[in-house]
């Protein structure tokens, strides 16, 4: 009997694909440690960052094969990903009250409460904007603006889309990118 880790299905320019693993192999070691179960291969993956080069010992129809592969992160780079917390984004947000919602007859959204440098200014936003959406995602709460950042920070494209309105019910739309920050500070002598 075979003992390892079935792969089930191989991500479309990943490592694994480059490395030429295919759907039915069966992972029996990695970096010489046996992997016998799924906890296996997630403990011994928990010790590398994408960038790191692994041996994989796998089985193809009956024979074994050894490759070396260079891990890559979720969006498929060497890259440590760097992840965009709230407070980075320059922006102090709460939710709408309920007599704000019905003033300016929005069923949702949170405000803009503060602002300063930081991405959401980069992208235009300002106090006083109400977000009511982010990559499609309704938001009612901080946390959802919150969650909405996680997910789109760990996407390939790590772009929040927002759409928004002015209290005078302009609707708006942001586009803030997540990736390296372009705020630079200088120096003066």
């Amino acid at each position: 009997m075979l003992n390892g880790f079935y792969i089930e299905e191989v991500s479309a320019d990943g490592a694994a694909e480059e490395a030429g693993l295919k759907r039915g192999d069966v992972i029996t070691e990695i970096d010489g440690a046996k992997v016998e179960k799924f906890g296996n291969l997630q403990e011994i993956m928990a010790a590398h960052r994408p960038g790191d080069k692994i041996r994989i010992t796998y089985v193809r129809k009956k024979k074994t094969y050894t490759v070396t592969l260079t891990l890559r992160n979720v969006q498929g780079t060497t890259s440590k990903i760097e992840s965009v917390d709230t407070e980075s984004m320059g922006a102090a947000l709460r939710p709408l009250t309920d007599a704000e919602k019905s003033e300016l007859g929005l069923k949702n959204g949170i405000i803009v409460s503060s602002i300063k440098a930081g991405k959401l200014q980069d992208a235009g936003l300002s106090k006083g904007i109400i977000i009511t959406q982010v990559n499609d995602k309704v938001i009612n709460s901080v946390s959802d603006f919150e969650e909405a950042v996680k997910v789109a920070n760990m996407s390939t494209d790590r772009v929040l889309w927002i759409r928004a309105k002015t209290q005078s019910g302009l609707n708006r739309s942001y586009t803030v990118e997540l990736g390296e920050s372009q705020i630079t500070t200088k120096k003066r002598k």
